[in-house]
């Protein structure tokens, strides 16, 4: 079920330690996120995660259960996160090239599939 209206959303932004945002990703439906800590805890909680993937790759780094997906669109130089080869990388566009419409449609697939 997608939301109805922005009164089923709750901001926790900043409100909860680590092991309380561990355990309240375990009530999720869905986490989305870019590849970092919150994803990679979402998807060991056992949650759906969509991980979104820029200058580095979801093959090495995808959220890891079976009910995660990432999407990834890589650049010519991609992977880039290399000793710090993407400070100096004027490709690392890839995060760009995910669209809303496209994180919609693969959530709205994950989330049939309850």
């Amino acid at each position: 079920m997608l939301l109805k209206d922005k009164s089923q959303v709750i901001n926790l932004t900043g409100e909860l330690n680590l092991k309380e945002l561990a355990a309240t990703m375990t009530l999720f439906k869905l986490f989305i996120a870019n590849d970092g800590g919150s994803m990679h805890i979402s998807a060991a909680m056992g949650t759906k995660t969509l991980g979104l993937f820029g200058p580095e790759t979801p093959i090495k780094y995808a959220p890891f259960n079976k009910k995660s997906k990432s999407i990834y669109h890589p650049e010519k130089c991609s992977p880039c996160i290399k000793e710090k080869n993407y400070l100096k990388c004027s490709f690392c566009n890839s995060l760009d090239n995910i669209s809303v419409d496209e994180v919609f449609l693969v959530s709205k697939k994950m989330l049939e599939k309850l």
